[in-house]
C-alpha cells in the first residue's frame, strides 16, 4: 500500500530494527557464555560458538530457500497432506 518515501523509510526502520536485535542477541549470548565457563575455557567455548554460528549462517539461507520453494509448490494443499 505504501510507495515512495514512506516505503523507503519503513524498510529502513525495519532493517535497523533487525540489525539492532541481531547484535543485541549475539552480544547477550556471548556474555552469558563467557560467564558460564571458567577463564581457561573461554577461548575454546568462543571458538566453538563462532564455528557453529558460521555453519548455521551458511546453512540457513539454503534451508529457508528450499522450504520456501516447497511451500510455493503446495499453495493449494491442505496442511501436510502427503506426509
Amino acid at each position: 500500500m505504501l510507495n515512495g518515501l514512506a516505503l523507503m523509510l519503513l524498510i529502513n526502520c525495519a532493517s535497523i530494527l533487525k540489525n539492532v536485535l541481531a547484535v543485541s542477541i549475539t552480544t547477550g549470548l556471548f556474555l552469558l557464555q563467557n560467564r558460564s565457563v571458567t577463564q581457561q575455557q573461554r577461548g575454546a567455548a568462543n571458538g566453538i560458538s563462532m564455528s557453529a554460528m558460521s555453519l548455521f549462517k551458511a546453512i540457513g539461507p539454503a534451508a529457508g530457500g528450499s522450504l520456501f520453494s516447497w511451500a510455493q509448490k503446495r499453495q493449494d494443499a491442505f496442511f501436510f497432506p502427503d506426509i
